[in-house]
């Protein structure tokens, strides 16, 4: 990131001065060597470092999962590593070369992946919930280019209900923003996801993501 040079401060200071003779008061100003800056930082004093947050890996222990996007079980997959960092969750990926659409560019469908698993583990990461995408728009701002890293983060917005929007963004690695989008995950009950799933089995990895089952919204049909 490009910082702005750091400004230049003089300080002065008013000096007042009073001759004993005639009462007459004179005020000048003038540039005191080694002044110190209003913020009290002597000049040329390193500004201060922000608090470095550490990022903290999310991860759920669900034997046999194959999700394309995250699972490091799937040979075919992304193998995306999502990361909670303060009140956002981020994610660092380099698309590979047979990912791309256009010449040299990553397909877009590709693009809106990404963002789709970000709402996922967004809920996860930052309310300990699990929940599946309701719907997504992205807006592709800039082309992203295959072999090259990019970053990926969301934060949570509004929420109603069982609804909670997620405000994802995919940046390269100058800094620009390349695609942006929301995704409205809903929060799933456990009867919900019991009811998702072939075999009905909530893995108990998942248990601490699901509030009371008395408070179980309407049922999702079992496909």
């Amino acid at each position: 990131m490009l910082r702005p040079a750091a400004a230049m401060v003089c300080c002065t200071i008013k000096g007042v001065h009073r001759h004993a003779a005639g009462g007459v008061v004179t005020t000048r100003s003038r540039d005191v060597p080694g002044g110190r800056a209003p913020s009290g930082r002597a000049p040329g004093a390193a500004r201060p470092r922000e608090p470095q947050i550490k990022p903290v890996p999310l991860t759920l222990d669900l034997p046999g999962l194959k999700c394309f996007a995250c699972s490091a079980a799937n040979e075919y997959g992304l193998n995306l590593q999502f990361f909670r960092r303060g009140v956002e969750v981020v994610c660092d990926y380099t698309p590979p070369k047979h990912l791309q659409g256009w010449y040299g560019m990553v397909h877009g469908g590709l693009l809106c992946t990404l963002l789709d698993e970000l709402g996922s583990w967004a809920v996860t990461g930052l309310r300990r919930r699990i929940g599946v995408t309701r719907d997504i728009s992205v807006h592709y701002r800039r082309p992203v280019y295959v072999e090259e890293p990019i970053h990926i983060a969301g934060t949570l917005g509004d929420e109603q209900g069982p609804l909670v929007k997620v405000n994802g963004r995919i940046g390269n690695r100058r800094g620009d923003l390349c695609v942006e989008g929301e995704i409205t995950v809903f929060l799933l009950e456990e009867p919900q996801f019991a009811r998702m799933i072939p075999d009905g089995q909530v893995p108990p990895a998942l248990k601490p993501y699901f509030p009371s089952a008395a408070g179980a919204a309407r049922q999702l049909p079992r496909r």
